[in-house]
């Protein structure tokens, strides 16, 4: 789908550094935004310096992509097709894989295979290869459903 009029104005502003905008929103989007994300509810969303997003990837209200310490150097890679549920966090030198989902107030601090979900505290559902090869076989061209 089309981001909402807030979430082009957003990202309008992290691309063009205009920090009053930003805290309108409430947010901390500090990272480079290549392809467009996907914001239905742009609010309070932090999103660090360095962290890679890919194509069609999208980020719920109130979640933090970032890392664990601020002295620490690796952040998070989130890969195409991710969904972030609401409340998510992601923090650390993770990979989060081709078409996974976190899932609203899910904390992730370890790697996310491709097409799995990630619930409560790093609780990854779907590792069981018959079920991401049925996944695939089913949506080929994952669209952040």
């Amino acid at each position: 789908g089309a981001n909402p009029l807030a979430a082009r104005v957003l990202q309008f502003a992290s691309r063009h550094r205009l920090p009053l905008v930003s805290s309108f929103f409430n947010c901390a989007i500090e990272c480079s935004l290549g392809a467009p994300i996907l914001m239905p509810y742009p609010f309070g969303i932090v999103i660090e310096r360095g962290v890679s997003i890919g194509s069609r990837v999208t980020v719920m209200h109130q979640a933090t992509i970032g890392r664990k310490h601020p002295a620490d150097p690796g952040v998070p890679i989130l890969e195409d097709n991710v969904y972030v549920g609401a409340g998510a966090t992601i923090l650390g030198a993770v990979r989060i894989g081709r078409g996974a989902t976190v899932g609203a107030n899910a904390v992730v601090t370890r790697d996310v295979p491709s097409h799995c979900t990630v619930v409560g505290a790093n609780r990854i559902l779907g590792l069981d290869r018959r079920v991401v090869e049925k996944r695939r076989k089913d949506s080929p061209i994952v669209v952040n459903t």
